[in-house]
């Protein structure tokens, strides 16, 4: 996920050293979970343009699973734009 400005649709990559580890991942928007992927392996999801007015603030939230049993919790704070 990168920061900034969200015009559109969202991709949401999980990258790093351990992306290769990840088992699983459920993709939140505004505290709504949007998507679930279980699959190994680099993980990269499309979510679909929130309902969110015109330059509010929203979080997007990715919890990841890795072999390991270890979770992760990545965030990233967005503004909607037109």
């Amino acid at each position: 996920l990168e920061g900034g400005c969200a015009r559109g649709d969202l991709r949401a990559r999980i990258g790093g050293r351990d992306r290769g580890r990840v088992v699983g991942a459920v993709f939140q928007v505004a505290r709504r979970r949007v998507a679930s992927v279980a699959a190994e392996g680099p993980i990269s999801q499309r979510i679909r343009k929130p309902s969110v007015p015109e330059g509010r603030r929203y979080l997007v939230r990715v919890r990841a699973e890795l072999r390991d049993g270890r979770l992760f919790t990545l965030d990233r704070r967005l503004k909607a734009c037109r």
